[in-house]
């Protein structure tokens, strides 16, 4: 080992690095992949071992032979100019001391540009029809193997010699004469050559260009008259060879008009006797010369053969043997015999067509192989096949070891072939018999199996085999119905199997099995659509098969929808079914609720529209059933308008009792305002205010028709209301349970509650697992564990939505605006892309730069759980200097192209007597808009969510009645529970990722109420994060409708972001 210089390490690596990495060097065997030369160096790539077993990939790029220029390691180490990694040390070191001085620079060809650089223009031809060809004459030397010679000569009138093949190439592509001696010359072109010619020429003309373009020493190849051949040369440049002028020279014979052949060579093997009857194997070699080692291309009698990738297996076979031997000729005497018939032919057989002598009959007998198969079935349902090869009168059993000292020349090819057959169909051997022992084996044996063995031989099998019976059933029934104890019940029937056997048999389906042996009554066979079917309904309602041994399955009536769906749409095999009177009602009558004959409640002070009256039916029907629901509508619609119509119904027959609403702060008092107005009859309690209040307020829950509190209360009240009962219970924007770990969700499901419904215009934000949670309030358990919902739904590469939709659908009423209320006025949505100002550009590009080199990009092992939060804080403060840099640096004073746009459009409008909203998630943004608003002038109002709940209400009446321009109003304050009909503009300053919070909080002024077309402005700046979450935004569009729409589900959301997404957000795009 030579010596290593730890100094020279040092220089670009730390002490303990360098020598760790010499000590890898010398421990563990460095595995290099591929070393590839450019024009100032060599790039080298290596598999490195550690000490720890874990195989890490180095690349690294040596110039001048010695100095590390580049390097790369697939190691966790942050590798700087100055500190590199041990793995990259060791890559080193193996560099200097084995490769250094023992590599050099290959040739790679790219022959995709061979039409590219010599293409012959079709108008080139054309004016050089006239023109007297000069015939190409090739002369191959053979002189050793990978020692080819390729030389050219040129006829016309006479024949020229190319003295320098270099000059030659050269002239022809510069076009200019080519000197034959000092007193000749010839004009020469590509045009000057036949078709065949020229294309063997304009391959050259490139190999020659590109060697000389990779800065390869050209006398390597081409040197005096000869181009030198080494395999991908010839490969690239035999085809184009014309045969008519092709002379092969091998020692010192010359062969004219020589061939290139594509096809094998015989060099079969040819068993025969001698002259004193022994027996003989001689190969044929035939002279055959290998041109490459290792390739396809041989030489054999003044002819090129392009050979098979199993010819050259047999050569190689045909090589190793003669040249172990030292002779292509073997006598086999009397004591090896039966060892050569039995063993060493065999071997032969897998590798070459065996010629046999007719001499050898003469001491052998030789007859055609006759198969025969004895079948039967033993004790335990097993099945055992015996196999005979028959040779004239003697019988063989190929398992029987001493049938390997018969003296017969057996036919291998056949036997084989039945052995290969044997060995598929069955389990495993002994000495005399081949087995079957599992169901599935022998049915796939009785029903395959046999029509295969007889085509390879004659088949006798006995009366017990013949009689092994494979169960069949056709008659199945099915059976709905709701029962007493207001379960679902379903029973299956399967005619000629038992419930156990029944359980069995799906048990059996979910191994894999093909088939069930039944006691006494023979096999089953699985492949059948009804059970099938029993399996797929028992996963999708994640029913143990157990249960299948009783009389019937008992499960939460819920099921029955999608049951119904499945049985009377997708399950073709059902036999007989039967629905009970009460399963049938159940179904239709949430299937046409319209048909449904039920009056709207007496005594509300409000006129249902027709889709209001569905809604309210809906709901209705759903708690006479003892079910639960999410009333979806789009924002606008009047969905806690249909829940007061329910609520006052219930009231008017005496079955409400003790209801709670619960939704957000912000909005009890709304519905406390919306109650009284629609519904004054009912008795509401606020339970709010301070604990001390709180207590107070839970003696007086008996006395009120309805509870109406927030989230935030059920938190923290919940050990107490807990103990509490409530007959029904509304949530309201219940998108505030998505997170099934939040306290709101918790608490929530601690409530003692009969009758549960979800309102929310968003059902879904983000991700599918928001769904889960609010269906596991409402209905536990119907979809699923959250772990096994993860599994069926969580793949968003193999999602498919149309499962899921037809669970949910019967429990989820959505309607949207462009469907329900025509007279509804249009949205027009607009985008406006605005460039940064030049000082916003260089705070914006200066920050990019900051956070990459602060969370370490180049690194590509980033460590997630460290580097998340801060990468998610860092987009925020990339978002706010796009909305205004003031917001981050108190004594910035450049302005904001995003404020001066926003007041170049108001301008407009507020001329007109126009109401603008304008939404940002930012308070800190919406206080500097309104400073610029005092400051010229502008009336306005502001909200955000430090204004209190009780005066919410307050402002936005005073904004609709009143002569305010302006609305400013923080996104996540007031999304939801306003109604600002007064405003015809809708301004979103800054995108949010999602834009179904967009879009909720447009819908403050596209409601009911409104007469004017609705102008939604998103502001947008170019080439930013802005840019990329509104590309977000639009992927997310989807979502919702897959709820109820059979389409692919595609979802991003910005907390489930790997960091690989997160650094994306990260680009710099043109600003």
């Amino acid at each position: 080992m030579k010596k290593i210089d730890i100094g020279k390490i040092t220089e670009f690596s730390n002490f303990n690095n360098g020598n760790d990495g010499i000590t890898l060097y010398k421990k563990n065997k460095l595995n290099m992949q591929y070393y590839e030369f450019t024009k100032d160096g060599v790039h080298v790539g290596f598999d490195v071992p550690s000490m720890r077993n874990i195989t890490y990939t180095t690349r690294i790029y040596i110039v001048n032979n010695t100095v590390l220029n580049e390097f790369y390691c697939s190691c966790t180490y942050r590798n700087t100019k100055n500190d590199v990694c041990k793995h990259i040390v060791a890559s080193y070191i193996f560099f200097l001391n084995e490769l250094k001085d023992n590599i050099k620079p290959t040739l790679i060809y790219d022959f995709s540009q061979l039409d590219k650089l010599t293409t012959l223009n079709e108008k080139d031809i054309l004016n050089n029809a006239d023109t007297d060809y000069f015939k190409v004459d090739y002369f191959l030397y053979l002189n050793d193997i990978d020692n080819i010679l390729l030389e050219i000569k040129l006829i016309s009138n006479k024949t020229y010699s190319i003295s320098n093949i270099s000059e030659f190439l050269n002239s022809i592509l510069s076009s200019s004469p080519y000197p034959i001696n000092k007193n000749t010359s010839l004009n020469i072109s590509i045009n000057s050559f036949n078709e065949k010619d020229r294309a063997f020429l304009s391959k050259l003309l490139t190999i020659y260009s590109l060697i000389k373009i990779n800065a390869i020493i050209v006398d390597n190849i081409f040197f005096n008259q000869y181009i030198k051949l080494n395999y991908y040369l010839f490969e690239n440049l035999v085809d184009s060879l014309d045969e008519n002028n092709l002379h092969i020279k091998f020692k010192h014979t010359l062969f004219d008009c020589c061939k290139i052949i594509k096809d094998d060579l015989d060099i079969s093997p040819i068993i025969s006797t001698d002259n004193n009857n022994n027996i003989t194997l001689s190969l044929k070699t035939l002279n055959i010369i290998e041109l490459f080692s290792g390739k396809h291309y041989f030489y054999h009698d003044g002819s090129i053969f392009n050979t098979s990738s199993s010819f050259i297996k047999t050569y190689n076979c045909i090589k190793k043997l003669v040249l172990d031997n030292n002779t292509s000729y073997f006598t086999i005497n009397d004591d090896n015999k039966n060892v050569f018939l039995n063993q060493i032919i065999p071997k032969l057989s897998l590798n070459f067509n065996l010629k046999i002598s007719e001499s050898l009959s003469n001491i052998i007998s030789i007859e055609e192989c006759k198969c025969k198969f004895y079948i039967d079935k033993v004790s335990n349902d097993i099945v055992i096949i015996k196999v005979v090869f028959r040779y004239g009168n003697l019988d063989i059993n190929p398992l029987d070891i001493n049938s390997l000292n018969i003296s017969i020349l057996r036919d291998y090819g056949v036997e084989n072939k039945v052995l290969t057959s044997l060995n598929k169909l069955t389990e495993y051997k002994n000495s005399i018999y081949y087995v079957i022992k599992s169901p599935d084996k022998i049915i796939d044996f009785k029903e395959n199996g046999i029509s295969i063995l007889k085509n390879l031989g004659e088949v006798y099998y006995t009366k017990k085999f013949k009689q092994y019976k494979l169960i069949h059933s056709s008659s199945y029934k099915t059976s709905f119905s709701i029962g007493l104890n207001n379960l679902l019940n379903i029973s299956f029937s399967f005619d000629g199997i038992t419930n156990e056997e029944l359980y069995s048999a799906i048990k059996n389906i979910r191994k894999g099995s093909k088939y069930l042996k039944l006691k006494d009554k023979g096999i089953l066979n699985l492949d059948n659509d009804y059970l099938k079917e029993i399996n797929s309904i028992l996963k999708d309602l994640n029913i143990d098969e157990k249960e299948l041994k009783n009389d019937s399955l008992n499960i939460d009536k819920y099921y029955a929808f999608y049951i119904n769906d499945a049985y009377s749409n997708n399950f073709k095999s059902i036999g007989e079914l039967n629905k009970s009177e009460n399963f049938l009602k159940i179904t239709d009558d949430l299937s046409n609720i319209s048909n449904i004959d039920l009056s709207p409640p007496k005594n509300l002070n409000a006129s249902l529209r027709n889709y209001q009256l569905e809604g309210f039916k809906w709901i209705k029907t759903l708690k006479e059933y003892n079910l639960s629901g999410i009333l979806a509508d789009e924002m606008g619609l009047g969905k806690t308008l249909q829940t007061i119509a329910f609520l006052q119904k219930e009231y008017e027959n005496n079955s409400l009792g003790n209801a709670i609403i619960i939704c957000p702060k912000s909005l009890i008092y709304n519905w406390f305002d919306e109650i009284k107005k629609f519904a004054p009859e009912l008795k509401v309690l606020i339970f709010n205010g301070n604990k001390n209040i709180r207590s107070k307020l839970l003696d007086e829950f008996q006395n009120y028709d309805i509870i109406l509190t927030s989230y935030g209360i059920i938190q923290k009240d919940i050990d107490v209301l807990k103990l509490k009962n409530f007959n029904i219970c509304i949530i309201d924007e219940a998108q505030n349970i998505k997170n099934k770990s939040s306290k709101n969700t918790i608490s929530l499901k601690e409530l003692n509650v009969n009758y549960k419904f979800a309102l929310t215009g968003t059902p879904i934000e983000n991700s599918i697992e928001e769904l889960w949670s609010i269906f596991n309030f409402l209905m536990p358990g119907y979809l699923y564990s959250y772990s096994k919902f993860r599994s069926i739904y969580g793949d968003q590469e193999n999602y498919s939505s149309s499962n899921l939709n037809k669970k949910i659908s019967p429990f989820i009423l959505r309607r949207l605006k462009k469907n329900v209320l025509t007279e509804l006025p249009p949205k027009i949505e607009t985008k406006i892309m605005i460039d940064l100002n030049n000082e916003q550009k260089k705070l914006y590009y200066s920050y990019i730069n900051k956070f990459k080199e602060e969370f370490g990009f180049e690194n590509e092992n980033l460590n997630d759980k460290n580097i998340k939060f801060k990468m998610l804080s860092a987009l925020t403060r990339l978002r706010q200097i796009c909305c205004d840099p003031k917001v981050i640096f108190e004594d910035y004073s450049h302005g904001s192209s995003k404020i001066d746009t926003l007041m170049d459009i108001i301008d407009e409008y507020i001329k007109n007597n126009k109401k603008i909203i304008i939404f940002s998630n930012f308070t800190t943004v919406l206080k500097i808009i309104r400073d610029k608003f005092i400051k010229n002038n502008i009336k306005y109002t502001y909200l955000d969510g430090s204004v209190p709940s009780k005066d919410r209400i307050d402002i936005v009446n005073d904004f609709n009645q009143n002569d305010y321009n302006i609305f400013l109003i923080s996104l996540k304050a007031g999304g939801f529970g306003l109604n600002i009909t007064s405003a015809e503009i809708v301004i979103h300053f800054d995108p949010w990722w999602n834009n179904a919070v967009e879009d909720q909080a447009t819908d403050r002024a596209h409601r009911i109420g409104q007469k004017n077309t609705i102008h939604v402005i998103k502001l947008i700046t170019k080439g930013t994060i802005e840019e990329k979450i509104f590309e977000i935004q639009e992927r997310k569009n989807i979502l919702i409708n897959s709820i109820i729409k059979d389409s692919e589900l595609e979802y991003s959301s910005i907390s489930k972001m790997s960091v690989e997404d997160l650094k994306n957000l990260f680009t710099i795009d043109t600003l």
